[in-house]
């Protein structure tokens, strides 16, 4: 399940608004859907079968460029709330394209893959440790994979707030929030600061926010 907002314009279920630019999401699945998940507050349902070319997305059209102005700043509330007997494969933040449904940065089998050209944003791949990692691929160079330090990993059926900020010279920081057990929101669980990532993405390259969904049998 995933709830989102764009902040510095504003991010609402089903449309965003930057500068008078109005448009929606769009949603890409192979061997799986995104359906309401009727918590209202825009949340949505991804999920997806447990083949590995299997893909449940939302993304929103590409209209962020780091060189058009920062900060750009996005924020989704996460609930990994079925994990399948190979885990989840969960993506957020921005990828450089939004006509197919292409996993923007993933794991696979301890190796990054990073199908996109320009890309960054937090990755969590349960097959391998169950870590939210900080990702990035600049102009088709990967950059680190690291675990955020001081966050808390994700637990199944507890909502968390990811947020990735991207700011000048292409530099990404990400920061991780937790829920109590009343859904109240507690804060960020990462330095205050959070973690960042220099020149995570080329400043020219217009991107599109995205929240994807990679064949775990999760949702």
């Amino acid at each position: 399940m995933s709830r989102s907002k764009y902040e510095g314009g504003r991010l609402s279920p089903g449309t965003y608004l930057d500068n008078h630019h109005m448009g929606d999401w769009s949603v890409h699945v192979t061997g799986g859907t995104v359906v309401d998940g009727g918590l209202g507050g825009g949340v949505q349902n991804l999920l997806t079968a447990t083949g590995e070319g299997d893909v449940a997305q939302l993304i929103g059209p590409l209209a962020f460029e780091v060189d058009a102005g920062v900060p750009i700043i996005f924020e989704v509330d996460v609930n990994v709330s079925v994990d399948g007997s190979n885990g989840a494969a969960v993506f957020v933040g921005f990828t450089d394209q939004n006509a197919a449904a292409e996993i923007p940065i993933e794991d696979e089998g301890g190796t990054l893959n990073t199908p996109a050209t320009d890309a960054c944003g937090l990755m969590l791949e349960r097959e391998q440790d169950a870590t939210w990692q900080s990702v990035s691929v600049n102009n088709g160079t990967d950059g680190a994979q690291t675990a955020l330090t001081g966050s808390t990993d994700f637990i199944i059926g507890t909502w968390q707030r990811l947020r990735v900020q991207l700011g000048a010279d292409g530099d990404m920081t990400v920061n991780i929030g937790q829920y109590d057990s009343n859904n109240n929101f507690e804060g960020w669980s990462v330095l205050s600061a959070g973690q960042t990532v220099s020149a995570a993405v080329a400043t020219s390259v217009r991107l599109a926010p995205i929240i994807s969904l990679d064949g775990r049998a999760a949702v």
